[in-house]
């Protein structure tokens, strides 16, 4: 769906019959890892927050709504435009409130809430959401029924070499061009790198005019909802100990619920192709447990 170049998706799962013609898609091996088939159940749906990784696509994306639908779960998905998210983080604010918009558009004020957020590109949009419920600058979002976060290959130390070559890699250019968006973007998150510095001595460590904040606003934000951290030990762009490092301080700081599954071979938002029965299992587990 688009409004004024605000584009997500969102999908309900379709009710089971027991006739497999009339599931939503092929059922496949989703009973097995916790469904559960009780069509006399009059709790509210979860509502699965997805926000994509840079370069994601939504027909990526769309294979995670198929196993939350499965579950019976309302997912809405979106990924933040790298345009946005590395040149104009400012509007991410903006975004964030026009996805915590469709819970009342849709009406779905009781439904438990959960976000599934992929690498730095989906912990942007994510960070502003927390702090928007959080601050409780918005009235009308104070009565949303926030239940959790899983955090896919997320958060990561701001690297500038990883980031530029992740953006690079997300622009969709080959040869010559992507070395040149590579070079381009590397000159710019190094002066951004140095603008941040100067702001940070005046308006703290967690200056949020730059997404070189970002880690930090993740490792300290103020939500205190269950999370559940999904990594792999070979990950080249965010390495697993960045993960690690925000699970333990978030734990044993802020006493936060905190979970790790962490993979041994699995690539960057890669876990649900390589581990894809422990993938779906783990998120289901976290659903039932906090819904």
């Amino acid at each position: 769906m688009e409004e004024d170049d605000f584009e997500y998706d969102i999908s309900f799962p379709a009710p089971r019959t027991g006739n497999p013609d009339d599931a939503a898609g092929p059922v496949d091996d989703f009973d097995d890892l916790g469904f559960d088939d009780d069509d006399d159940s009059k709790e509210p749906e979860p509502v699965v927050y997805l926000l994509g990784w840079a370069g994601c696509k939504d027909k990526y994306l769309a294979k995670y709504s198929q196993f939350y639908e499965q579950k019976g779960c309302i997912s809405i998905r979106y990924i933040a435009p790298t345009n946005v998210t590395y040149f104009n983080p400012a509007e991410l604010r903006n975004i964030a409130v026009k996805l915590l918009d469709l819970i009342p558009d849709y009406s779905l004020e009781d439904n438990p809430v959960f976000f599934h957020v992929f690498s730095n590109n989906g912990c942007f949009v994510y960070s502003q959401i927390s702090d928007i419920l959080c601050s409780g600058e918005h009235e009308r979002f104070n009565s949303l029924k926030i239940k959790g976060c899983i955090l896919d290959s997320a958060p990561g130390k701001r690297r500038i070499t990883r980031a530029a070559y992740a953006f690079a890699l997300a622009s969709g250019k080959t040869g010559l061009f992507l070395h040149t968006t590579y070079i381009y973007i590397l000159i710019y998150l190094f002066l951004t790198a140095i603008k941040t510095m100067i702001c940070s001595a005046y308006y703290g460590k967690n200056y949020a005019g730059s997404p070189h904040t970002l880690y930090g606003r993740m490792k300290d934000d103020k939500s205190r909802w269950p999370q559940l951290f999904l990594c792999s030990k070979v990950d080249k762009v965010i390495p697993y100990t960045d993960s690690e490092e925000v699970m333990k301080y978030r734990s044993e700081v802020l006493k936060v619920s905190t979970e790790l599954q962490c993979w041994d071979d699995s690539d960057h938002c890669q876990h649900l192709v390589k581990y894809r029965e422990s993938y779906i299992a783990n998120c289901y587990r976290f659903i039932d447990k906090y819904k």
